[in-house]
């Protein structure tokens, strides 16, 4: 009981203390430290968030490898917890892929150096490839399916 009465009177003591200041004078305009504060706020809640509970077992960010039309596929997550830096593997030997492109707007090849195979042809640019495998990924995310690829890759890895 002793231990609340202290950080009661400590908190009491810490927020008239905070919102008196607040309100004191300052040499930068009140608006720039309130834009301080407020900026400071997303990063504040990223590093606090780290502390809450949460579920244990997979977590979405851990889904960074799988399988699409034939050919491995990696990636990582930015910031905002979305896909990027998608990059194809050879299935054979994992060696990332070469994009050949046809200047004539044919299809692109994923070309294995290692194994001197072709070893896939798919519409479009490589953008639009990285894309069509970003929203394969978000497929798998949204419907639970990635969950499953990633306890496989946890027991193969063992």
């Amino acid at each position: 009981m002793v231990v609340l009465m202290g950080t009661w009177s400590f908190l009491s003591s810490f927020s008239f203390k905070l919102w008196r200041y607040s309100w004191s004078r300052v040499s930068v305009p009140w608006v720039l430290v309130w834009l301080l504060i407020f900026a400071a706020l997303p990063t504040l809640w990223r590093f606090l968030k780290r502390f809450l509970p949460h579920e244990t077992g997979p977590k979405k960010t851990d889904y960074i490898s799988d399988s699409f039309f034939g050919v491995h596929w990696t990636w990582s997550y930015g910031w905002r917890d979305e896909p990027s830096d998608i990059a194809p593997f050879c299935p054979m030997c994992s060696t990332r892929l070469v994009y050949m492109m046809d200047p004539f707007d044919g299809p692109t090849v994923l070309h294995c150096e290692t194994c001197s195979r072709n070893i896939r042809k798919m519409k479009g640019k490589p953008h639009f490839i990285q894309g069509t495998i970003a929203r394969q990924i978000e497929r798998r995310l949204n419907s639970g399916e990635w969950k499953q690829v990633v306890e496989t890759d946890a027991i193969s890895v063992k």
